[in-house]
C-alpha cells in the first residue's frame, strides 16, 4: 500500500529554506551571496519544484523562485542590502525560460550545498 507524504507545514518550510540559505553561505563562502542568484535559485528549484523568476536588479538580471503554491523565495536578497525575502520579492519579475539555468555549475552548487547541509 502506497501512502502519500505529507505536506509540511509552512513552519516547516521556512525552516528548511533557512538551512538551505545557510548552506549556500557555506559553499559559496558570503553571507550576502553576491553572484549566486541562480546557483541558489536552482537548488530550490530542484528541491521545491516550480518557477524560476527573473527580474532587473540595480541594472541587471536578479533570479528567485515561485514555489507551486505561488509563494515567492529570494534567498540572496541580502546582496541587494534586503533581508532574506521569504514571502515578497523586492522587485518584480517574470517566469525565466532560460537553459543556462541548469548549467553544470548550477548543478555543481546544488550537491555542495547538500553537502554542507550535513554539517549544519
Amino acid at each position: 500500500m502506497i501512502t502519500e507524504t505529507p505536506k509540511p507545514s509552512v513552519e516547516r518550510r521556512m525552516e528548511f529554506l533557512r538551512l538551505l540559505r545557510k548552506a549556500a553561505v557555506k559553499v559559496a563562502e558570503d553571507p550576502d551571496l553576491c553572484g549566486c542568484c541562480a546557483s541558489v535559485s536552482y537548488a530550490v528549484f530542484a528541491i521545491f519544484g516550480g518557477e524560476f523568476i527573473e527580474g532587473e536588479v540595480e541594472g541587471g538580471p536578479h533570479f528567485w523562485n515561485r514555489l507551486p503554491d505561488g509563494t515567492e523565495v529570494d534567498l540572496t536578497a541580502s546582496q541587494f542590502g534586503h533581508h532574506c525575502a521569504v514571502f515578497s520579492p523586492i522587485v518584480e519579475g517574470e517566469t525565466a525560460d532560460r537553459p543556462e539555468l541548469m548549467h553544470p555549475a548550477h548543478i555543481a552548487f546544488l550537491a555542495q550545498m547538500i553537502k554542507a547541509l550535513k554539517t549544519i
